[in-house]
This record gives structure tokens, C-alpha cells and sequence, in this order.
């Protein structure tokens, strides 16, 4: 299958076919970004997506599922952590997550930057 056609798969809501649908050689770290970012991405794409051994490596893909209202907060925090301070606010700004996740985000984040210094 194409690689849109596999981010279309994405937000089927069988498990079975989005996982199959992650594991496309056509798919691309963009195809997932954006089916993350739709409004139909429920909290199994988010999930999959951020335990996955591809994508949930890929910068765009942690930004983006950043974005969610979906993203548990211990992923939440392993993708924050490699984000700069100021980089993770911006972020945060525009994210679905809920307000105290991007609290705790943001705290977490500013303490292992103040750590590395």
C-alpha cells in the first residue's frame, strides 16, 4: 500500500490495522505527524505511535504527539527531556495535553536543564 494510503490506515479503529499500518516501508515521519495531529487520532494512535521503535525516535513525531490531548505524562516526559527549556514552552503553547501534564512537563524539563549545567 501506498504510504497515504497506510496513514489513512492509521486512524482505522482496529488496532490490528494501525499497527500493520505503522510498520509500512512507504509510510513517512510527515504521514504520521499529520494523522497525529488530526482530530480523529484517538489515544490508541497516540499510544502505538509513541511506543513504537521507529517513530517514536523521531523529533517531529515526539513534537507532534506533544500536541495531543492524549500523550501519558511519563511519555510526556521521556520526549520533553530532550527539548530545550524555551523550545518546550513554545510547544506547549498550542498543545492539547492537559494543563497539568504541561505543568509538570515544563517543571521537569527546567529542572534536568538546570541539572546539566
Amino acid at each position: 500500500a501506498s504510504g497515504r494510503i497506510a496513514a489513512a490506515l492509521l486512524l482505522d479503529g482496529e488496532k490490528r490495522i494501525m499497527r500493520a499500518a505503522l510498520e509500512n516501508s512507504r509510510l513517512t515521519e510527515t504521514l504520521v505527524v499529520k494523522a497525529v495531529l488530526k482530530p480523529a487520532a484517538d489515544a490508541a494512535l497516540v499510544l502505538a505511535v509513541s511506543r513504537h521503535t521507529k517513530w517514536s525516535l523521531r523529533s517531529d513525531v515526539q513534537v507532534a504527539l506533544l500536541q495531543t490531548p492524549h500523550l501519558f505524562l511519563a511519555r510526556a516526559l521521556a520526549f520533553g527531556r530532550a527539548i530545550p527549556p524555551a523550545k518546550l514552552r513554545e510547544i506547549l503553547k498550542t498543545s492539547r495535553l492537559p494543563e497539568k501534564i504541561k505543568a509538570h512537563l515544563v517543571r521537569e524539563n527546567e529542572k534536568a536543564s538546570e541539572g546539566q549545567k
